[in-house]
């Protein structure tokens, strides 16, 4: 397993960064999904399902375990090349002004597991590049 750990400061309420950033279905907006389809009708909350798939990492399926608005969310993603959890907390830094940070665990199967270095090394980079698009697309005027 290894973890990957990303924040980044953004110019909006904790609540407007929330309500972005945890449906998966915006990601499509400002990550590098290739497919995302909601699988349960409703807002995001506990229980939600999405079926998803990025680039070379072959689909997978991301159940929403925690959902705290405006402040915490988890997600258990399982795949057959990996599962891929995540954990994402909001915290304000003023009344316009938040930090998300978000932690993923990787957890490649059979022979990828070889690989997780470099698996670790791609993901980081891209999950910095993602969040440093979310910042643009969850401000006020963005949304």
């Amino acid at each position: 397993m290894a973890a990957l750990v990303n924040s980044v400061d953004i110019e909006a309420p904790g609540e407007v960064v929330f309500d972005h950033a945890v449906d998966l279905s915006n990601e499509l907006e400002w990550g590098t999904p290739v497919r995302i389809v909601k699988l349960t009708d409703g807002p995001v909350q506990v229980g939600s399902r999405f079926d998803a798939e990025w680039k070379n990492g072959g689909p997978i399926e991301v159940d929403y375990v925690a959902a705290d608005r405006p402040r915490r969310w988890a997600t258990l993603g399982r795949g057959q090349r990996m599962d891929v959890n995540l954990s994402a907390d909001v915290q304000d830094l003023g009344p316009t002004r938040s930090r998300l940070t978000v932690t993923m665990e990787l957890l490649p199967h059979g022979w990828l597991r070889a690989l997780l270095p470099v698996l670790k090394l791609a993901m980081q980079k891209t999950d910095e590049e993602n969040l440093a698009a979310l910042k643009g697309r969850a401000t006020p005027t963005a949304a």
